[in-house]
């Protein structure tokens, strides 16, 4: 039957004068792969991405990464607003929103990511620990006002499991704090994009 029809095709483009290899380049851009990205102009491949920094890419190679940097204000906050930090949380810490109260060990135990920045594949979640230790004599009182991306038009794209669940977080003084997100920009955002997720800590009191 495949061949009936392959064959009645060959004699249409024969009668109208279309070369019959419009037809086979037709089936086989039909039964291709799309074409995936490439790293191989990396040493470690796909493995090695994430040590990647803007600009170190190869000429003509179109940047896949995205940078996504983790920033944070406070507005009317209780606390010292310098005591945040973002980590790599350790492989016993790695669950998805679990907030715990600890030491300052405990709290900044981790790596800690410079600026803020990760650099990340599009679809790609990364679990990111917010420590905040409270150096103050007094009980801390905050919550997270939904963050905002820049540029916004990326707001759509990005992922954000983050700290606005209108939830209240209290921090004992001279105790840690900690929070385990999870963030990442979606699979169609484009190649290249740089965004910032700025989290915004407020006093309970101001949005109740």
């Amino acid at each position: 039957m495949k061949f009936l029809v392959s064959l009645l095709l060959v004699g249409a483009c024969t009668v109208f004068g279309m070369p019959t290899s419009s037809f086979a380049d037709t089936q086989k851009s039909a039964s291709e792969s799309p074409p995936m990205q490439s790293f191989d102009w990396l040493p470690g491949g796909a493995k090695e991405l994430s040590t990647v920094k803007p600009g170190q890419e190869p000429p003509g190679q179109e940047p896949y990464y995205v940078t996504l940097q983790i920033k944070f204000e406070c507005l009317l906050f209780d606390g010292d607003c310098s005591q945040f930090q973002v980590l790599r949380p350790t492989a016993d810490q790695a669950h998805f929103w679990v907030t715990r109260t600890c030491d300052r060990e405990d709290t900044f135990e981790g790596e800690p990511i410079k600026d803020g920045v990760l650099i990340l594949r599009p679809g790609e979640l990364a679990m990111v620990k917010v420590a905040y230790f409270n150096n103050t004599d007094k009980e801390v009182k905050f919550r997270g006002i939904p963050h905002y991306i820049e540029p916004q038009n990326l707001q759509s794209m990005t992922v954000m499991n983050c700290l606005c669940l209108g939830e209240t977080y209290t921090v004992p003084p001279h105790t840690g704090w900690y929070r385990i997100i999870r963030l990442g920009p979606t699979f169609d955002i484009p190649n290249g994009s740089r965004l910032v997720a700025t989290h915004v800590m407020t006093s309970e009191s101001l949005v109740k």
